[in-house]
């Protein structure tokens, strides 16, 4: 323990950092063809070499792009003329801005999370027949989005140009359907953006190694980079509208206090599931928390973690502490993108004394 924040580690951690910024910064345009797309295994990099193989004539050697006319998907969106079509889900896209090598990418990106949310107990995807994913053709700008009474997400074509980015968002928005199929109870839709927003990105490095060890995190829309963000404005309500995404380092915090997945990078990521399960019974933000907490003999409720969490922003880079309710396990994680924060003090005032 009196060793987690020596200046020797912190340079090393940097150096490798620094390291892997240097060659991280590839295009997924790039990274696809020489790598065979994300990088989670032998098996599957095998099975997009193999993909490439089956190769159009007369192209670039990539397999030719499928009109949606021609799939059993739904009908297309009238600027998204191709597809990609899979069991659950169809993929939309416009040559203009996405090759079919990026969408069958994409498709497999979608895939895998599908499968993981399923491996780890979550409710599949919220979808009726086919879910849309639309890779929008908006290249100077990467954002996604979804909503509970549509079939579809989307995500844009400039995250494409970026490793790793268009993976994020994808996941993330795809967490959303997750979070929708568990808000099926009376009254639904009953989630607020506290429980939306927070722990979609409090998740997103808890799918994918990858995710959890992204080197560029800080540079792009993240949890670390919202993480930081918090700790400079701790002044502020963090169930609030505004604070939505600021929330994910609770979120993360109450991961590691009340979850018992120990294993990296789900780490935690059962606590989530029991606040969604709580949302099916109908508890909503704050109150679905405090049911969580209690279904799971935890002890205390949303205020009392709050003031830990609290304390923890405070002590998380001091060495012995009591114990692991003091800091951070996936900030001190080997392959963590950076530290959080600084805390940033926000002045309250002159405390006034007297007898």
């Amino acid at each position: 323990m009196d060793t987690r924040h020596q200046v020797q580690r912190r340079v090393v951690l940097i150096g490798v950092v620094l390291l892997v910024l240097a060659v991280g910064q590839v295009s997924i345009r790039d990274k696809y063809v020489r790598a065979g797309g994300r990088a989670l295994d032998s098996s599957q990099a095998a099975g997009f070499s193999a993909a490439l193989d089956t190769r159009d004539p007369g192209t670039d050697g990539l397999t030719a792009a499928v009109d949606c006319t021609d799939t059993g998907c739904p009908s297309a969106p009238s600027t998204l003329d191709k597809c990609v079509e899979r069991a659950d889900f169809c993929v939309y896209y416009t040559t203009a801005s996405i090759s079919e090598t990026e969408a069958e990418w994409a498709a497999d990106v979608v895939q895998d999370y599908w499968n993981r949310f399923v491996s780890l107990g979550f409710n599949e995807p919220k979808h009726s027949g086919k879910l849309s994913v639309h890779l929008t053709d908006i290249t100077n700008d990467c954002n996604g989005e979804t909503g509970w009474s549509s079939n579809a997400i989307s995500t844009y074509a400039g995250c494409f140009d970026t490793t790793l980015l268009a993976q994020k968002v994808l996941g993330h928005e795809l967490t959303h359907r997750v979070q929708y199929a568990h808000d099926s109870g009376t009254g639904a839709p009953i989630q607020t953006k506290f429980l939306k927003e927070g722990t979609a990105r409090s998740t997103e490095d808890n799918w994918f190694t990858e995710i959890d060890h992204w080197a560029a995190a800080l540079s792009h829309s993240s949890f670390n980079r919202e993480a930081n963000n918090y700790l400079a404005a701790t002044n502020n309500d963090i169930t609030s509208y505004a604070m939505r995404y600021k929330s994910c380092l609770w979120w993360k915090y109450a991961m590691e206090q009340y979850g018992t997945t120990l294993t990296e990078p789900q780490r935690g990521i059962d606590f989530v599931r029991q606040v969604y399960d709580q949302n099916t019974a109908g508890y909503s933000s704050i109150a679905a928390v405090n049911q969580a907490l209690s279904s799971i003999g935890a002890g205390t409720n949303f205020n009392q973690s709050f003031i830990q969490f609290a304390v923890a922003n405070w002590t998380k880079d001091l060495t012995g502490v009591p114990d692991s309710s003091y800091y951070y396990d996936d900030e001190d994680e080997p392959g963590s993108p950076a530290v959080y924060g600084p805390l940033e003090p926000e002045d309250g005032g002159t405390i006034q004394t007297g007898t």
